[in-house]
């Protein structure tokens, strides 16, 4: 059974926020749109909410539903546009970055946030 999880996409001026995990296989760390796992018996507009407010420390003003679904052998990614409340502090992250599109694909990212980005913001 896949791991449902879901991703956060905030846009400000050209820009969307991404965040650097530790991973202890790459020294430098990998980069993703916050978010996390579902829980059980949870929707995908409560996760987004809990993870946000978990991991950043704001509040999920407004959710617009789910841009798309991409999916590999191990999970299901919900990438979900939303607005926030608040700025967001690095509380599960190494750092946070405003980045363009363009310069998210020099990252070293999430096979599917990744993906996400050449399809769906390029």
């Amino acid at each position: 059974m896949k791991v449902e999880v879901v991703a956060g996409v905030v846009e400000d001026k050209g820009t969307y926020l991404v965040g650097r995990k530790a991973d202890i296989h790459i020294k430098c760390g990998i980069w993703e749109f916050p978010g996390g796992k579902i829980e059980i018996g949870e929707s995908i507009e409560e996760a987004l909410r809990r993870e946000w407010r978990e991991e950043l420390d704001v509040e999920v003003a407004k959710i617009h539903g789910a841009i798309t679904t991409l999916e590999n052998d191990e999970c299901r990614l919900h990438f979900c546009p939303i607005e926030i409340s608040g700025t967001p502090a690095a509380k599960e992250h190494i750092e946070l970055s405003w980045l363009k599109p363009q310069q998210m694909t020099l990252l070293s990212m999430h096979c599917l946030d990744t993906k996400f980005v050449l399809n769906h913001l390029l």
